[in-house]
């Protein structure tokens, strides 16, 4: 359990409102927002760190005050729908967080990526993993931000577009057709955060299997990336296949892209 693989690390301190069930969401909003507001404000917690993704965290997100953790920062973990927050942490605070695997699925990510995510936890050093893919060359320097694609479309309207200015952004998606990859880059384009970007660093798209018309996510995402003109890597295993790994969501990275493949690194 992924509980046990923390405890064996860490003191844990366990919500038991964790089972709570409302329909589709984890508990009500209330009971939601309650555990992690409380969480956030605990006075000797170093780090949250979220039990698993879905759906939920946009409906609470607007509630939740941010004084307490801005007083005294820690860590917070999270992927998938928890992009929402991690975004806001980002855009009210400048502060750092951790994009990075969640409890549910710590027996179903690779013991390499959980190892990561505990050294940056306790002051390590990132690095990014091998075998990414260069896709469109060149280089940038800039805040490493994103997550879930179709969250941060959902974000558009929601959000001030400058908390992209000059970012490297990061994005991935699971079980999406590539018309609704296709869908969430035209928000993202039209709400003026891609023309804001110094780069762009491209997670997996598990289950995102072409239709009929033979249309690929890799189509998609070309087309709507190459007139930005800015270097483009891939292949980054993070959030919903059999990797996670995690990466300081708003730490500075260099990232240069070129034919003999891509260096990615920390600032």
């Amino acid at each position: 359990m992924g509980l046990d693989r923390l405890a064996s690390r860490y003191t844990v301190r366990r919500d038991d409102r964790l089972t709570d069930r409302n329909g589709y969401l984890a508990g009500s909003d209330s009971v939601r927002l309650s555990g992690l507001q409380e969480a956030l404000d605990h006075e000797d917690t170093a780090m949250v760190i979220a039990a698993r993704g879905g759906y939920g965290t946009t409906r609470i997100l607007d509630s939740l005050d941010l004084t307490g953790l801005s007083a005294r920062p820690k860590w917070i973990v999270g992927s998938s729908d928890l992009t929402a927050l991690l975004i806001r942490l980002w855009t009210d605070l400048g502060m750092l967080s951790i994009h990075g695997p969640m409890v549910a699925r710590f027996t179903a990510t690779e013991d390499d990526d959980i190892d990561d995510l505990f050294r940056l936890l306790e002051g390590g050093a990132w690095s990014a993993p091998d075998g990414l893919e260069s896709i469109f060359h060149g280089a940038a320097n800039g805040p490493l931000i994103g997550g879930n694609l179709t969250i941060l479309a959902h974000l558009c309207g929601a959000v001030d577009p400058g908390f992209a200015d000059g970012a490297i952004l990061f994005i991935e998606d699971v079980g999406e057709k590539p018309y609704r990859i296709d869908r969430c880059m035209v928000q993202l384009r039209r709400s003026g955060i891609l023309p804001r970007l110094a780069g762009v660093l491209l997670g997996e798209f598990i289950d995102c299997e072409p239709g009929q018309d033979g249309v690929t996510v890799k189509d998609v995402l070309k087309e709507h990336l190459t007139p930005l003109r800015v270097p483009v890597a891939g292949s980054y295993p993070a959030a919903h296949g059999g990797r996670n790994a995690p990466f300081i969501h708003g730490g500075t990275v260099v990232m240069e892209v070129d034919s003999t493949g891509v260096l990615l690194k920390g600032a």
